[in-house]
């Protein structure tokens, strides 16, 4: 599979074989001059151009009559530039955004030239002064004076330019950043490499959690107006419109990552790669490849590519490891295991709001809290905005109800502003619009429900069993328990609460575990994994460390071992001395633990993983002041010194008795026994109990429904059955 006009070529060639001897076709076509020798190896590299969609032969072949005969052949198929290749059909409708797009120089992008969102790629040059500040380079024939140097990680001493292109793939507006000298660099090739450039790539996702529908300018790494600056974009005036800070936003950037260019990176990352612009990532990880694949072409192969993420962008950057394994050698990940678990333990906490308040009995703070198994009952009510759904400063819309309720929430929409209300869904006035949830997102992958038209829905809570955990130690009494469970409800197809519980459809189930929409771990079996836990506060959405735990254990049973994967739990969000996911010291120390792993010939095994891996790379945490205490990471330990500065908290359904890999969307079901409860019950209450659970409880010893092995590269849409 590869994408738009070129392909970069490599042809291996036994010892005694001499380049001279070898001719080369493209379907009947010679184009042997486009290959060249690689150092002074007996490999040959091209750079094969003029590309049609569609499928190409590829001959390498012996010439010289004096060696014996000799052909091979490779067979690709070549898509367009503007996608798709194995996410589906494009999605319908989607607004383009290139003109909102602000570059380093003030220009914008530029209006789309199609319906496919394209746009003309601009280069841009920026550097960094020796005060610290990054600027444009507006004449690249004059070196500022306050031009600053830096040295990357090979031991070269460069000009600290950096060359930025934007320009448009698969839909997605991208950027590639890199060490570049147009003074003595050559033109890009895959060739000739930059002097400043390293030879690996760090592919990043940004954050959020919001369905498509729109290209995106958000979440970029560059500032929106003419000077590039540490600080985020403006966002317009103030207005009474809750939205109009996002409608006028061009784009929320940062800076160029200081962290990863001062060292020779490159990186990428593109507006489908943010999570908050969309959350299929299957189009995520599609698009990843179509960038890596325009990068190599235009500057030659890649040593290593890191895949790096923060909260939504650590959902993105799992979920593209895990399912298409290959893009990402190795990955540096902090916030959650994936889009799908994330969204159904919290759109629990509505309907646990919905059961307090509707209990004639009531519960404190603290019961609320260890009935939803967060640090801070506040936490799960703030990030589902189930208050009036108030829109954040920093998020415009309640996104996790974005992901079940495709219409309007009290006169506020849950899909992106920038998407026309007249293309949205209404069950009246436009049944057949834009449904903004996380299925509808996807429908590619779950295809459509044959009874309603709409995407099929991988949520559920039948026979769950909310705050039994709670119940049995004695934290909540037993009329509490009774009610919460009668009155916890469920949601119906348009996300609007109902007194009954909802049911999964089951083929959506299995495509979410098949498909790998579950992070199971298997796709990371082979890479090295680092895992930073973000406890900001008891009340912060990401809760305290355990989806890094979820994700290191469902790794141990998938694989049966973990010795790939290292947990580092840093000091809450700005705290002094704390080392993002994607900072300089995990970087090189993933660098380092990639490079290992190549020079040791042995094969793959975990045994190899703990003996590449770096003597300073180690579970552990780090304290407020930078310290690290050296600790193996353990949440069964609660006396551990990083538990106990960092405790590990938990979900809704690990509060109802779920293991802590929280993988199990729908739970296979046994008869209610009274024995499982510590607590007494009244043959009422039992009575009540056996009536709210009438088709049986979750059984979490067993595997969920649908729960089935992950299959690697599927193309979409899937045919349907087993």
């Amino acid at each position: 599979m590869v994408s738009g006009e070129d392909t970069l070529v490599r042809i291996d060639l036994p010892p005694n074989l001499s380049v001279s001897a070898v001719a080369t076709d493209l379907d009947g076509h010679d184009i042997t001059n486009d290959f060249h020798r690689i150092g002074t190896t007996g490999s040959l590299l091209g750079l094969v151009k003029d590309l049609t969609p569609g499928k190409h032969t590829l001959t390498a072949k012996v010439v010289d009559r004096s060696m014996p005969s000799a052909t091979a052949t490779l067979e690709f198929v070549d898509h367009p530039i503007t996608g798709s290749i194995f996410s589906g059909p494009h999605q319908t409708p989607f607004i383009c955004e290139t003109d909102r797009f602000t570059l380093p120089d003030g220009m914008v992008l530029g209006p789309p030239l199609d319906e496919n969102c394209s746009a003309m790629t601009r280069v841009n040059y920026v550097y960094k002064s020796t005060n610290g500040s990054f600027k444009p380079l507006a004449d690249v024939k004059i070196r500022p004076a306050d031009l600053a140097q830096t040295t990357t990680s090979k031991g070269r001493t460069v000009p600290y330019i950096v060359r930025v292109e934007t320009g448009t793939i698969n839909r997605a507006i991208y950027q590639i950043l890199i060490l570049y000298d147009p003074a003595s660099d050559a033109a890009p090739n895959p060739f000739t490499q930059p002097a400043g450039w390293n030879g690996s790539l760090i592919f990043t996702s940004a954050g959020g959690l919001s369905p498509g529908y729109h290209q995106g300018v958000i979440n970029l790494l560059l500032g929106a107006t003419g000077t590039v600056t540490s600080g985020k974009a403006d966002r317009g005036a103030a207005s009474s419109d809750p939205y109009e800070k996002y409608r006028t936003a061009t784009s929320n950037m940062g800076p160029p990552n200081d962290a990863w260019l001062s060292l020779g990176y490159a990186y990428a990352q593109s507006t489908l790669n943010s999570n908050n612009a969309n959350d299929n990532t299957v189009l995520s990880a599609e698009t990843a490849m179509m960038i890596k694949e325009h990068f190599i072409d235009e500057f030659g192969a890649v040593r290593f590519t890191i895949g790096t993420g923060i909260s939504g962008g650590s959902m993105q950057t799992n979920d593209i490891a895990q399912a298409y394994p290959g893009i990402f050698d190795g990955i540096v990940s902090s916030g959650f295991a994936d889009n799908i678990t994330t969204i159904h333990n919290h759109i629990e906490c509505a309907l646990l709001d919905r059961a307090f308040k509707a209990a004639n009995v009531s519960f404190t703070r603290d019961q609320m809290q260890a009935v939803s198994g967060w640090g801070d009952w506040q936490g799960c009510e703030e990030w589902t905005d189930i208050r009036n759904f108030i829109p954040t400063t920093e998020v415009p819309y309640p996104q996790i109800f974005s992901q079940i309720l495709p219409t309007a929430a009290r006169g506020k929409t849950m899909c992106s502003p920038v998407i026309p209300v007249e293309l949205m869904y209404d069950p009246v006035k436009n049944p057949k619009g834009s449904r903004c949830t996380y299925q509808d997102n996807s429908i590619n992958i779950f295809g459509r429900d044959p009874r309603t038209g709409f995407a099929r829905r991988p949520f559920d809570n039948v026979g769950v069993q909310y705050g039994l955990v709670a119940f049995n130690a004695g934290n909540i009494s037993a009329e509490q328990f009774v009610q919460l469970n009668e009155l916890v409800g469920g949601y119906d197809i348009d996300g609007n609460f109902i007194p009954e519980r909802y049911a999964a459809d089951p083929e959506a189930l299995r495509i979410a575990y098949v498909s790998g929409r579950i992070n199971s771990g298997a796709g990371t079996a082979s890479i090295p994994v680092i895992l930073e836990a973000w406890p900001s506060a008891p009340r912060d959405f990401r809760n305290g460390r355990v989806s890094e735990f979820s994700v290191r254990e469902r790794m141990m049973a998938t694989n049966g071992h973990v010795d790939n994967v290292v947990l580092i739990t840093s000091p809450p969000l700005d705290g002094p001395g704390r080392p993002l996911a994607g900072s300089a010291l995990y970087i090189k120390q993933m660098d380092q633990w990639l490079e290992n792993l190549a020079k040791d010939p042995s094969p793959m095994s975990h045994e190899k993983f703990m003996r590449t891996k770096p003597a300073d790379l180690t579970d552990g945490c780090y304290k407020a002041d930078g310290t690290k205490i050296e600790e193996h990471a353990d949440y069964k330990n609660p006396s551990s010194v990083c538990n106990q500065l960092y405790p590990v908290y938990g979900t809704p359904r690990i509060a109802t008795g779920a293991p802590i890999t929280d993988d199990v969307l729908k739970c296979q079901l046994k008869t209610l026994n009274p024995k499982d409860y510590v607590q007494p019950l009244t043959a009422d209450q039992i009575r009540r109990l056996n009536a709210v659970f009438s088709q049986g409880a979750c059984d979490y010893s067993q595997p969920g429904i649908g729960q089935l092995p992950v299959k690697f590269w599927l193309s979409y849409p899937l045919r349907q059955g087993p």
